[in-house]
């Protein structure tokens, strides 16, 4: 555009200065003094034709604004696609802001982008001097915002306009990094920026990470796994380590992560390994024997009574799993509170000591099997049927 001025004397136009810029149809052409006349001349720009100038058109400003002002500093704070707008703060009093988005594919093809902003509901007549827009803007795409204060029934200017595209204007925060240790390596675990907010950069950009660990000296290891092993390190030392995550297609580093350290493991004594195979040894070979010898002395064999001995295989049979068919005769308890007679019959004697070893021996016994001789012997002891 031009802007023109006269001189009195001869009547004459001058140009002042001449500027080129690329805008869509229907942005706002921004930063020109208030009644003022300036000149604009347009044409296409295509990239596989040759376009030409339209005729030259004139128009003056208006007047200097006397309202709200025009807000100022329009930028964007975005780390791992959580994206922040905001903006200076002009005023002092009940004020309140509208955001407006627009999506870059409509700038491109639209006829005049001037009706085509959308107000970003979530940061419409906000009070605040900055808007979260991460669930409004995704991670591809070109995005164009602005900002208008309003006070009252009175509106400032729109400010000017903000392009933002986030694949390459967002940064990376740092990894996080973990790691575990042997005698001569370390193992290293690498979490992608974003990562604990669900939002992993690794599924955005394609990732390489530059690990630095040192001792006395610093090495730079890169590695495109977030998993591997550092070796051939030294036993019994102390490591410290940091990483960054690297895109090569955008060109883009993260953050370096918190240097974390940690110490290899120890040389491993032989000695140990013996102590081990001794008692591996004890269980499998001498542990048996001693149990052996310890059961014997806690728990030796008995020998069988001689009664027992006495009886054959029939009587023990007989004594302890009867048989349910074999016919036998009731058997009877003498009542111990009758008093024998006086008078001692020698084959009573010997029927009681018969009685008492079998009863001693098993608490059961058979009169078919004990007594012998005259019933009418026995008749002075009571007999009580069980």
């Amino acid at each position: 555009h031009y802007r023109e001025g006269k001189n009195n004397k001869q009547n004459l136009i001058v140009i002042l200065y001449e500027k080129t810029q690329s805008i869509f149809p229907g942005e706002i052409i921004y930063d020109l003094e208030p009644e003022t006349t300036y000149c604009l001349k347009v044409k296409a720009h295509m990239e596989d034709h040759i376009s030409f100038y339209s005729p030259m058109h004139c128009i003056q400003t208006s007047k200097v604004w006397i309202g709200l002002l025009r807000l100022q500093n329009l930028q964007m704070d975005s780390l791992n696609m959580k994206h922040l707008l905001r903006w200076d703060d002009l005023y002092d009093g009940n004020v309140s802001f509208i955001v407006q988005l627009l999506h870059g594919y409509k700038a491109r093809h639209s006829p005049d982008i001037s009706k085509d902003w959308e107000n970003v509901s979530k940061c419409e007549n906000i009070q605040t001097t900055f808007c979260n827009l991460s669930s409004v803007i995704g991670s591809s795409g070109i995005f164009y915002l602005r900002v208008q204060a309003v006070h009252n029934h009175n509106k400032s200017p729109w400010s000017k306009t903000l392009e933002f595209k986030p694949i390459d204007q967002t940064k990376m925060g740092p990894p996080n990094v973990s790691v575990s240790a042997s005698k001569d390596s370390i193992k290293v675990f690498i979490a992608s920026p974003g990562e604990s907010e669900n939002r992993p950069m690794s599924d955005i950009y394609d990732l390489t990470y530059n690990v630095w660990y040192r001792t006395s000296s610093i090495t730079e290891l890169r590695h495109k796994s977030p998993q591997f092993i550092i070796s051939n390190l030294n036993s019994s030392t102390l490591y410290c380590l940091k990483a960054q995550a690297f895109s090569d297609t955008y060109n883009k580093s993260s953050a370096f992560s918190n240097e974390t350290c940690i110490k290899t493991a120890k040389e491993s004594s032989s000695f140990i390994p013996g102590i081990i195979s001794a008692v591996v040894f004890f269980i499998i070979c001498l542990f048996p024997c001693a149990w052996g010898g310890i059961n014997y002395a806690r728990f030796p064999k008995c020998k069988t009574p001689a009664v027992i001995e006495n009886f054959g295989e029939k009587d023990l049979k007989r004594l302890y799993f009867p048989i349910a068919e074999e016919q036998t005769d009731k058997c009877m308890v003498i009542n111990s509170s009758v008093a024998l007679p006086c008078k001692v019959n020698l084959d009573d004697v010997r029927f009681d000591k018969e009685l008492e070893e079998i009863s001693q021996d098993s608490g059961n016994y058979f009169i078919d099997d004990i007594i012998s001789g005259d019933n009418e012997s026995h008749q002075s002891s009571e007999l009580i049927p069980v």
